[in-house]
């Protein structure tokens, strides 16, 4: 099974693009991409989830009824995501009247979140802009597991996406072909050895 996920050298242009699209898309992007949250549990968020006497918390704590299959988990906030929940925040949420009870991707207080289907038509739009095609969430949380598993280890990586059996997490240690040719390119050949030399033939008088 070949893993999609965003390559690298089309994160920075993506990032930028989905910046110029209207809440609740930049923030739904970040939670996928620097806290591999699901599509749904980003939804079930309140910002009270995020946010305690306006600044970004430390971590987000899913709860048993937030997240997929009743299992709670907690994540850190990076800096990266504390920064845009914190600009959100303070550009949108607070400006609209919004409380800590209120979810957090609505887009009026009092309101529903927006529908996943909305949610993947702004990023579509965002990533068309950016030249890339057929870009969604599960994508987004397929590179964040990536990502961190090349800084870490697949127990890290199956408590931070909340999978019940470290099999479901295995997808993410199955080398595609391109990983391969770039591994055995990298292949220095072995130092040479007295026996290895090759022996010339005698030169002819």
């Amino acid at each position: 099974m070949k893993l999609k996920i965003v390559p690298k050298q089309s994160l920075a242009a993506l990032t930028t693009n989905v910046g110029l699209q209207k809440h609740p898309l930049p923030l739904a992007y970040h939670l996928w991409l620097h806290a591999g949250l699901r599509l749904q549990e980003t939804l079930n968020l309140a910002w009270c989830d995020l946010v305690y006497l306006d600044k970004p918390l430390l971590h987000i704590r899913l709860s048993k009824t937030a997240a997929k299959g009743g299992r709670e988990r907690v994540l850190p906030i990076t800096q990266v995501l504390a920064d845009k929940i914190q600009d959100v925040w303070w550009t949108f949420a607070r400006p609209a009247h919004f409380g800590p009870a209120h979810y957090a991707l609505a887009t009026k207080p009092n309101g529903k979140p927006v529908t996943p289907r909305t949610l993947q038509r702004s990023l579509e739009r965002a990533a068309n802009r950016a030249d890339l095609h057929r870009i969604s969430p599960h994508m987004l949380r397929h590179t964040f597991a990536t990502r961190l598993l090349e800084l870490s280890n697949i127990r890290v990586v199956q408590q931070a996406l909340g999978h019940a059996r470290i099999t479901t997490t295995q997808i993410y240690t199955h080398p595609s072909m391109d990983d391969l040719t770039a591994a055995m390119q990298k292949l220095a050949p072995p130092p040479a050895t007295p026996t290895d030399q090759a022996v010339r033939p005698p030169a002819w008088p």
